[in-house]
């Protein structure tokens, strides 16, 4: 690859490859592909979800292929529906509920024949522009087109009419061809990277079940082995090296601190379900509790222990999931001797050591695509 002469030739990528040098073309979404938004069947009849046709829903669209759907229906229903089926190698995207986590700017290319509910839309190439490079337009330009053009006050959708005008840039044939293979080598070893992850999640979730509770521990209330602490206001304070922690973690860093040490620590309104651990000093907002004063426990061994309870089974309230002090006080565990817990801690540390590495390079790999997509398209 090499840098385009960007300065005498404005219709060129920043980064090319070096056989690469006459201008891309300009033309629109609407001009070069066939758009399709689809259609969703009565679900009062559970008989219409029980076929072999792929029904793709926009939550699913999180990789660069889809070959396999939640849910399918039968060739009869999609034609009582007018469903199209579509062909493999087609590009699909999310349009409505983009506000939602991890849907707006996504999409994927089917692998298999399939048909799509009323918040995807399907693009078919009419010949100049390929699906797959598509595919890579928009995830380099699909989350500014949501945040920006997206309609709606609670539910953010995209449309038709706003899609098919957006302007895009292409090349030759060959250069496309290049272009998107590189990118789907890419997103291969991202993709392999997110597995491994995710053996990695599945592996200490069944040492969870296998170490945790122990059958030689001790039967005790929460309360008995350490103090719950509740979090304050933190907008008194001035900027600096202190990390603020709220349900979802790592907020922002302060001038003060509410406890140093380690400390699992717990939601007390809001997500409830996700406990953490941390180390040093820190700051809680007050919609999370910390922990300390550990007694006859290590602080890391409890923090093992909380990922193994339903802490949502202990909510009380029927609107935004809440959690009291009491509550959890009175929660009964099982607690084995220091020995036992060091060797549990120690096998879970290297699992969990393994998860966060495997997530830096992943972050690494989409910050990569990131940088390759926003040089190598215009």
């Amino acid at each position: 690859m090499s840098d385009s002469q960007k300065n005498t030739k404005p219709n060129v990528p920043n980064l090319r490859f070096l056989e690469f040098s006459e201008e891309w073309k300009e033309s629109s979404v609407g001009a070069e592909f066939e758009l399709y938004s689809g259609n969703t069947p009565s679900r009062l009849d559970k008989n219409n979800f029980s076929g072999d046709v792929c029904w793709i829903t926009s939550g699913e669209l999180k990789e660069h292929y889809i070959g396999n759907t939640k849910e399918k229906i039968s060739q009869k229903v999609a034609k009582d529906n007018n469903l199209r089926l579509l062909p493999t190698g087609t590009f699909v995207i999310a349009i409505y509920g983009l506000e939602a986590d991890g849907v707006r700017g996504t999409g994927s290319v089917t692998t298999c024949e399939a048909t799509i509910s009323q918040a995807c839309m399907a693009f078919s190439s009419k010949g100049r522009v390929s699906n797959e490079f598509l595919y890579s337009w928009y995830r380099k330009y699909g989350d500014v087109i949501g945040i920006k053009y997206a309609q709606g006050t609670k539910q953010q959708n995209l449309s038709y009419d706003i899609i098919e005008r957006f302007k895009v840039y292409f090349p030759s044939q060959r250069e496309q061809q290049k272009l998107t293979a590189f990118m789907s080598l890419l997103d291969q070893r991202i993709a392999i990277q997110n597995k491994v992850i995710e053996k990695y999640e599945s592996l200490i979730k069944a040492l969870y079940r296998i170490f945790i509770p122990s059958s030689n521990g001790v039967t005790c209330q929460i309360g008995d082995i350490l103090k719950i602490g509740s979090g304050k206001d933190y907008k008194n304070l001035t900027s600096g090296t202190i990390p603020v922690y709220g349900t979802g973690g790592y907020m922002l860093s302060v001038n003060d601190w509410l406890y140093d040490g380690e400390s699992v620590c717990i939601g007390r309104k809001g997500t409830i379900n996700k406990p953490f651990f941390v180390n040093g000093k820190f700051w809680t907002v007050d919609t999370l509790f910390y922990t300390y004063d550990f007694i006859n426990v290590l602080p890391k061994y409890c923090y093992y222990l909380f990922q193994t309870i339903d802490w949502l089974m202990y909510n009380e309230a029927s609107g935004v999931p809440s959690l009291s002090k009491s509550t959890i006080e009175k929660i009964q565990i099982s607690i084995p001797s220091i020995e036992e817990q060091t060797r549990v801690v120690r096998v879970l540390d290297n699992i969990e050591a393994a998860i966060h590495c495997g997530r830096q390079l992943s972050n690494s790999y989409e910050m990569t695509k990131k940088i390759l997509l926003a040089q190598l398209f215009i």
